[in-house]
């Protein structure tokens, strides 16, 4: 899955989050011990899964993530057009 900053997901926590790293680190494998190399995504959440504010911050693997289907992409987009300070105040964390 091509994932990058910026974009809307769910992940392992409910709710709709946006990416705002990855991260690609090299570390230990543990359960070989052997030098890995990984990637952590740290995202955001701006919304419940009812699409109510639920502002909070978290980071997993890739494999937790996936991205926003385009109906919730639809009810995103539609909060965001008449919820505007919300999402001006959930841009501003982090920033």
């Amino acid at each position: 899955m091509d994932l990058k900053s910026g974009d809307w997901v769910t992940t392992y926590g409910s709710g709709i989050w946006q990416i705002y790293l990855l991260l690609k680190h090299q570390c230990a494998d543990p359960l070989t011990g052997k030098e890995t190399f990984r990637t952590t995504i740290f995202s955001k959440r701006f919304l419940s899964s009812s699409f109510k504010r639920l502002f909070g911050q978290g980071c997993c693997d890739p494999s937790f993530v996936s991205k926003l289907g385009s109906d919730d992409q639809q009810r995103l987009d539609a909060y965001i057009a008449n919820n505007p300070a919300v999402y001006e105040k959930f841009k501003s964390i982090l920033s």
